[in-house]
């Protein structure tokens, strides 16, 4: 087992040892100049151009990742990791010079700080996500402290160590530590050196956190969210519901934006048969396209028990399943309106919805709400997004987009780098 500190690879064996001087350390190096973000950049593009991605396409593979799923990830990642990329999400999040002191009254001047060191919690359910976490630490100027989560197959650890190696001079500005979710004394020692923790994960994770976290320190969470496609009738039915199997497929529902749930404006069951109807359709389709790749056996198991439970409540009217030949994707069909999470993996809720019981039913999960898909008349496309906004939704798109996004695009309405910096100002008067 390695472990990364201050840039240097380190083995078990040595841990303890280079935790007790981590504090002091760290407080050395918090001393040094501000990190320049064109540092950063040239570095990480380096890492793009001289990495052989084929080594880490099997990877991916290994952990679940069907083949043409994998090549796909690794374009999407090389393409937010160009330096125009990058230029452009530091500009829009902070804006242009945010270190430089700004006039905002006679005598008194205001900037961006970075918050000082970050200490990462990383989640597995996105391929890579530790090291986006880290290079968005890095453009901030910060120390980063990152804990590997269980399943990623190193691939982070991979990553960071060639990044130090191509660019020594962030070094002091990445640590690295593969350690266990049970080792609550490491954890502990590292959220005290920390200026604010990032966690990415569950409830039960953030929890878990706040437990142990020193009471003044900031937790900056990314949780995991719920998102929902809405489909009002009509002439666009049959092409939004091949836009949203496409969108279910290619995603695997793996993504806080991935629809868990498809509401169908109207209280017929017979509208709601004839979308699942045409919804399997589409799927079949596209899964001919973007075939399944097998599953890790735990997901396998949540999949197999929520459909197990769909065939029970069927014997009473309530709900009903609809599944492939395959059984590589399902469509849950419940006539009581509710969001609830899916068991993912190509298996989508299919429910009717009154407009206005809308707002009520999102409210319930308001804290948890991301992305709404909306295929509607036009017509109605202000009232809805007005709806789901004020329900809590952050994102609003077409089917076939809700999991893709831009550069600078706020994470769950937050801009993501604003968060890892604070607003200092001095007063000469």
């Amino acid at each position: 087992m390695e472990h990364i500190f201050r840039g240097r690879v380190i083995t078990e064996s040595e841990l303890d040892h280079y935790l007790l001087q981590l504090d002091d350390t760290i407080n050395g190096d918090l001393l040094l100049p501000p990190l320049d973000s064109e540092i950063v950049i040239n570095a990480i593009w380096a890492l793009v151009e001289q990495t052989d991605f084929l080594e880490f396409k099997q990877q991916f593979i290994d952990i679940g990742l069907a083949d043409w799923k994998a090549e796909s990830f690794i374009q999407s990642i090389k393409k937010s990791l160009t330096p125009t990329a990058l230029h452009q999400k530091i500009v829009r999040e902070l804006g242009e010079d945010f270190y430089k002191w700004v006039d905002v009254e006679p005598g008194i001047q205001e900037r961006q700080q970075p918050l000082g060191v970050l200490f990462h919690i990383g989640a597995g359910n996105v391929v890579a996500l530790s090291v986006l976490s880290v290079i968005e630490g890095l453009l901030t100027g910060n120390i980063n402290v990152l804990k590997l989560p269980s399943y990623e197959g190193g691939i982070s650890l991979a990553l960071l160590k060639r990044l130090v190696m191509i660019e020594p001079r962030l070094a002091p500005y990445i640590y690295v530590f593969d350690i266990s979710s049970e080792d609550i004394k490491t954890i502990e020692t590292l959220g005290n050196i920390a200026d604010a923790i990032v966690v990415w994960g569950s409830d039960k994770a953030i929890h878990g956190i706040r437990q142990i976290a020193p009471a003044h320190l900031p937790i900056i969470q990314w949780g995991h969210r719920l998102s929902f496609a809405y489909l009002t009738p009509g002439q666009h039915l049959t092409s939004s519901l091949e836009q949203l199997a496409e969108e279910i497929c290619l995603s695997d529902q793996q993504f806080c934006s991935s629809p868990q749930c498809l509401f169908v404006e109207t209280d017929d069951m017979q509208v709601i048969d004839a979308c699942a109807k045409k919804l399997k359709e589409a799927m079949t389709e596209q899964a001919k396209k973007y075939p399944a790749a097998a599953i890790l056996i735990n997901d396998q198991a949540e999949v197999t028990w929520t459909k197990e439970l769909v065939k029970m409540a069927s014997l009473l009217g309530q709900q009903k399943l609809i599944e492939s030949d395959h059984k590589d994707f399902g469509i849950m069909v419940d006539a009581q309106p509710s969001l609830k999470a899916s068991p993912l993996f190509r298996n989508i809720w299919l429910m009717p919805m009154k407009r206005s019981e809308l707002l009520s039913i999102l409210r319930k999960h308001k804290g948890h709400l991301q992305t709404a898909g909306l295929a509607c008349q036009e017509e109605a496309y202000e009232d809805l997004t007005n709806l789901f906004y004020k329900a809590g939704v952050t994102r609003v798109t077409t089917f076939g987009n809700m999991s893709q996004t831009y550069v600078g695009e706020p994470h769950d309405g937050k801009p993501t780098l604003l968060q890892y910096t604070r607003t200092i100002s001095r007063n000469k008067n």
